[in-house]
């Protein structure tokens, strides 16, 4: 019997809060002349595998808030985000607790709050932003030698040559293995090639890999030079070394590449 009576009082309870906001149309409001329900986020941006706290606020057109209601805050990618729900309390509001997944590039969403009782709130948007992978390296060099050897070749040891991994919210990634290799270099001479040194003897690249690890600043060294054959006098060389970082975290590769040139010139005594 006291089953029975629960029963009937959470039906009531839900067939009042349905007459006080009834009337309520599905437009990207969610308000009409009976009642309101709005949707507020506590942030417009997220990391990757953060979370957001979403307010749903239900009122009646009286402005009484209305309690023990279930609403849902819905996602316009599920593949970022999942939908979740939650009931009001005595003030009309719900406390909504939603997820990022990790991404493998930035995404932009929709957020909209809705229930079975009232029209949807206005949409807002939330952008997950994943993490991310940046390199320091020169972007052209040149160097001058004078009455040099045809066929020799410069060695050019760069300084500062690092791999960073971060995540969304621009914080360090520590202890996390990347990956980093020339592809390809652009105009290349026998001779020509990237040496990378690490802790013992050397890689030889195109085609070798350097694999090293981020410290606690989110950084990986790339020990590394660059071997450019000298022309013939009077003229210049121009090489351009095109380069790949690449790591793997939670399920996602994040690769990043570019173009480094170096010009070398052999001039005449």
């Amino acid at each position: 019997m006291m089953k029975v009576i629960l029963r009937v009082l959470a039906l009531m309870t839900l067939l009042n809060a349905a007459a006080i906001i009834s009337g309520c149309g599905s437009g990207g409001s969610g308000s009409s002349s009976s009642g309101s329900l709005t949707l507020a986020l506590d942030k417009s941006t997220v990391e990757s595998g953060g979370a957001v706290v979403a307010t749903v606020t239900l009122t009646a057109s009286t402005g009484q808030p209305v309690n023990n209601v279930s609403v849902r805050v819905m996602t316009s990618n599920s593949n970022v985000m999942n939908s979740a729900t939650g009931t009001t309390n005595i003030d009309g509001k719900a406390y909504i607790h939603l997820s990022a997944k990790w991404l493998a590039s930035d995404q932009q969403i929709y957020l909209v709050a809705g229930s079975d009782v009232t029209g949807n709130s206005s949409s807002a948007p939330l952008l997950v932003t994943a993490p991310k992978l940046a390199a320091t390296l020169p972007a052209t060099s040149s160097y001058a030698v004078t009455n040099g050897t045809a066929g020799a070749v410069v060695r050019v040891v760069l300084q500062g040559t690092t791999l960073k991994f971060t995540n969304g919210a621009s914080l360090p990634i520590v202890n996390q293995s990347v990956d980093f290799t020339i592809t390809s270099i652009t105009n290349q001479r026998t001779g020509d090639i990237v040496v990378f040194f690490p802790s013992s003897g050397t890689i030889q690249s195109p085609t070798g890999i350097l694999q090293t690890v981020t410290d606690n600043t989110g950084t990986a060294n790339i020990p590394m030079a660059v071997d450019v054959v000298i022309p013939s006098i009077g003229s210049q060389h121009v090489i351009t070394i095109n380069w790949q970082g690449t790591t793997e975290y939670a399920g996602n590769t994040y690769i990043i590449t570019g173009s480094s040139q170096f010009t070398v010139v052999n001039s005449e005594g």
